[in-house]
């Protein structure tokens, strides 16, 4: 690595505070045991609050120097033959404003934790995984290229799906993770496939040669249009993965089987805005592409319109939030398509930053709710109630087809978590066979020599 400027070392400094709290809890609790909560929160906390007063160090320089890009180059990762994977940070007008706002909000969620799940057993691993959640998106965020943006979206997913099972004690927690991470895993083909075809056409990954991107969003890709229209598409069926778009979106509201913190920092804040932001990445490469513009309008109107409907039928408050935060998602990637890439820059920052007040309140919304229903006696408050427009007829067949999520859970468990899931058990089951066959196989032990004494007539 190069001499960095005091910009590019402060830029630097805000993934790896996160990652060095990520690194020393994993080892201290695979050496060892994990230290008391009191530490464990306090070094986490700190980490992120050392991150908050980088990013802002680098918001302000980055400011005062005209808005200019801000290349780190970290070093190479691996050479072969006609390839190097070079990794490199970036950041400019899209990333700094998502550094921000990642550092802040992980810190806000580390100090909510600190009282929220006090003595709760797994404490320690709830902060090991905000610890490495922080450390992928900032990767995400700050990826020079797609190759690496690949390494940061995996970390977030991981970390994803192992909160959603942070109760290990219940059975549909896990449960709810597993059809999670099959979705994930189903929807991230696209993302591997649209990076071999971005090496394909452009020869490299790094935005600023592949996407010409000089001044985000303006850039001038060397891309035909049906290149261009290809390699979207694989990009975009991993955002709709990931940011719980039609038709794939069932996920999000099994997603809030974990914690409240966890609830409002994925599925309110950051990791739901994921593949919003890869595609406001790549936009200069979904100007030349005027199909994938409107498949991605069309995903989006689609998935406003029907979350809207879901959320409308919903008795309990986090669905209800899971939907309105799926509603808003699909306005942002509208926004995306019509050629709006900073209004929704702006949405997506306001959405998340109200998302997460919500979700953080949820739980002090349902005890208020009780002692106001309580004090009230037969007088119950008033519930809002469904009511679309038309005939009686249509309005009671929509309001089963938005109760019932319009299908889309048995559809999909049907189809592809339940295939996923089978195929892991009968792997489990073979490799449990085999391992009986090795067993079997192996030369039996000799007895340990007999330590009776002879006794003495």
């Amino acid at each position: 690595m190069s001499e960095l400027s005091p910009i590019a070392a402060a830029a630097l400094c805000a993934p790896l505070l996160p990652a060095l709290a990520f690194a020393l809890l994993g080892l201290a609790m695979l050496v060892h045991r994990a230290p008391s909560g009191v530490v464990v929160a306090r070094l986490v906390t700190w980490a992120l609050a050392g991150s908050v007063l980088a990013t802002i160090l680098v918001a302000f320089s980055f400011v005062t120097h005209d808005d200019q890009p801000i290349v780190i180059a970290i070093g190479s990762w691996f050479r072969t033959e006609g390839y190097h994977f070079e990794a490199t940070l970036l950041v400019d007008k899209l990333s700094a404003p998502m550094m921000f706002l990642t550092a802040s909000i992980c810190g806000l969620i580390a100090r909510f934790t600190s009282t929220y799940l006090v003595g709760e057993p797994g404490e320690a691993r709830f902060y090991l995984l905000l610890s490495m959640f922080a450390t992928g998106m900032f990767v995400l965020v700050m990826a020079g290229s797609l190759d690496f943006l690949v390494a940061g979206w995996e970390l977030v997913g991981m970390s994803s799906m192992l909160l959603i099972g942070f109760f290990v004690g219940s059975t549909f927690p896990v449960r709810n993770a597993l059809r999670t991470f099959s979705i994930y895993r189903a929807c991230d083909i696209g993302l591997l496939v649209g990076t071999v075809l971005m090496h394909h056409y452009a020869q490299t990954s790094v935005f600023r040669e592949a996407l010409a991107l000089d001044d985000w969003p303006k850039g001038a890709p060397d891309f035909t249009p049906a290149a261009a229209t290809l390699t979207v598409l694989c990009l975009f069926w991993a955002a709709c993965g990931k940011s719980a778009l039609f038709p794939v979106g069932n996920w999000l509201p099994r997603a809030m089987e974990g914690p409240t913190p966890s609830s409002a920092i994925f599925y309110g804040a950051l990791s739901v805005h994921a593949g919003a932001y890869l595609m406001l990445r790549i936009y200069p490469l979904i100007e030349r592409a005027p199909t994938a513009r409107v498949v991605i309008f069309v995903i989006g109107a689609i998935t406003a319109i029907a979350s809207t409907l879901i959320e409308r039928a919903q008795t309990d408050i986090k669905s209800q939030l899971a939907y309105a935060v799926s509603t808003q998602v699909g306005v942002i990637f509208v926004e995306i398509a019509l050629g709006f890439p900073r209004i929704a820059l702006l949405h997506l920052i306001g959405h998340a930053l109200i998302r997460t007040l919500q979700l953080l309140r949820a739980p002090n919304i349902i005890h208020d709710v009780m002692m106001l229903n309580a004090s009230a006696g037969p007088h119950q408050l008033p519930r809002r109630a469904f009511q679309p427009l038309g005939t009686a007829g249509f309005a009671r067949w929509l309001y089963h087809l938005s109760f019932s999520r319009l299908h889309l859970d048995a559809f999909w468990d049907r189809f592809l978590a339940r295939p996923l899931l089978g195929l892991a058990r009968a792997i489990e089951r073979g490799e449990q066979y085999y391992v009986s066959l090795l067993l079997r196989e192996a030369p039996p032990t000799p007895p340990e020599p007999s330590a009776q004494r002879k006794t003495t007539p």
